[in-house]
């Protein structure tokens, strides 16, 4: 579902419609602590910086109660030079607000200070934290924003942005108007973040990776970021001119056309165009060939590129496609499974009708919609293996909705109609579940995908049930 009249905007893109004054940054982002204008915007830096304009990151606080156990001289020194190199990586600048970790205010002293930063810098575009975050630096970096935002000496646009480190930095409400389209700048954005080797961020990006997956489902890339364009009015601030300026849209490809318009053509819900040249080049199977068509989600999408070798040598076909849930998946599954003339398929689904990503969904649903392509599969002489959804405690992009017991009754129900249907039961639950019924903290960084390990604890499983459904009768 696309949000309000600019969702078309899959770059946001940092073209300029206006003109801004020479020496001026275009884009200033206002960073709460030293790694999180890298870890939230990375892409639309690297993309702004690849069209020659310039960047800086405002870094509020310097992060110094957490480096570690150092002293808070040390603290900042460390962040300090990390945040140098991060923002080398993706080719921005970096300046230093000043306020200490854990104590910045959005008061009358740190609007004014703010203030005199940006009428230095005379950016173009601001990208603050949604106010609305569980930390309070976070709070406050989106207050005072929005403060200066309203200020008639400046015409710049503000967006917002999410941030996710869950329980520590959790974005509530955040509904994009703005996508921008990181599909090509996603590695840089994780190199850039990875060098804040203080915070360990090995631990903590994946999070930013779903969220990317997830953006890029709603604005049909494969990774995006969402932004929120803050609207002002004449009577706040008196800044009539500004009002109404958008930016144009571009690829994150160097020189690729335009994304298309919505409102032109319908948009592909079910994902088709996705495999469709892929399926074509596949071809039908080779003469003795057990076929294998993985089908389901961003678990499934991110198994390939995560551990390629479970793939490489093997008649074992990824057709997974992030965000996805079960009815999406049964409106392509003539394509992308029957056509492709598989022995087998492996379904794995359910993890996104549980969020609700495509509006509210039943277990009941969620089975119907299972049953539909098992029956589809059996027509046309496809083995089914039907695998559990994957454990989760809360999802990053949906917090609040206490999915684990949902995740087990599911489970359940499709366990008994696998064994009702004669079908394999796949059970990656019991091998990946923790004590409290998410995801095993060592098997997955976000608490909804495997890692490495994580793939490495499914593979096995599914190559058993796989063995199992080609020797079944």
């Amino acid at each position: 579902m696309k949000h309000g009249p600019l969702s078309f905007s899959l770059a946001l893109g940092l073209a300029l419609v206006w003109a801004h004054p020479s020496g001026s940054a275009t884009l200033v982002v206002i960073a709460p602590h030293p790694d999180d204008g890298e870890a939230s915007c990375g892409g639309l830096i690297a993309n702004t910086v690849a069209k020659g304009d310039e960047v800086v990151i405002l870094t509020m606080t310097g992060g110094e109660l957490a480096a570690g156990g150092k002293t808070v001289e040390e603290g900042r020194t460390i962040r300090a030079e990390e945040a140098r190199k991060a923002a080398a990586v993706l080719g921005a600048k970096v300046e230093f607000f000043g306020a200490m970790d854990g104590s910045l205010v959005a008061d009358a002293a740190g609007t004014e200070k703010l203030e005199k930063v940006l009428l230095r810098l005379r950016p173009a575009i601001v990208l603050a934290p949604w106010p609305l975050d569980v930390h309070p630096d976070h709070q406050a970096s989106g207050i005072l924003a929005w403060r200066a935002f309203q200020d008639r000496r400046f015409a710049f646009d503000l967006y917002f942005y999410e941030t996710s480190n869950s329980p520590h930095t959790v974005t509530s409400q955040f509904v994009p108007t703005d996508y921008v389209d990181i599909t090509d700048v996603l590695k840089k954005k994780q190199d850039a973040t990875y060098q804040h080797k203080s915070q360990n961020p090995a631990e903590w990006f994946d999070m930013y990776v779903t969220i990317a997956r997830f953006r890029g489902y709603e604005s049909d890339v494969a990774y995006a970021e969402g932004y929120i364009k803050a609207r002002n009015s004449s009577g706040l601030g008196g800044r009539e001119g500004a009002i109404g300026r958008t930016l144009t849209a571009f690829s994150s490809a160097p020189g690729a056309p335009p994304p298309a318009r919505h409102d032109q053509a319908p948009p592909d819900w079910a994902g088709l165009s996705r495999y469709r040249e892929e399926n074509a080049r596949l071809g039908p199977p080779r003469p003795g060939e057990d076929r294998v068509v993985f089908l389901g989600d961003s678990i499934t999408e991110g198994w390939k590129p995560t551990v390629p070798a479970f793939f490489e040598g093997r008649p074992y076909v990824d057709r997974g496609i992030g965000g996805q849930t079960t009815p999406q998946m049964l409106v392509r599954f003539h394509q992308d499974v029957i056509a492709l003339e598989p022995q087998v398929v492996v379904i794995l689904a359910g993890t996104n009708d549980v969020a609700g990503n495509t509006g509210p969904s039943t277990p009941e649903m969620i089975l119907g919609n299972l049953i539909s392509m098992a029956e589809l599969a059996r027509t046309h002489g496809i083995k089914v293996v039907l695998a559990s959804v994957l454990p989760v405690l809360d999802f990053p992009w949906r917090p609040g909705l206490e999915p684990a017991p949902k995740i087990v009754a599911l489970n359940v129900l499709i366990r008994d109609l696998a064994e009702r249907s004669g079908i394999v039961y796949l059970d990656y639950y019991s091998a990946m579940a923790d004590s409290s019924g998410g995801l095993k903290r060592e098997l997955g960084a976000d608490g909804v995908h495997p890692n490495k390990a994580g793939y490495d604890v499914m593979g096995p499983l599914a190559e058993k049930a796989i063995g199992k459904a080609l020797s079944a009768k």
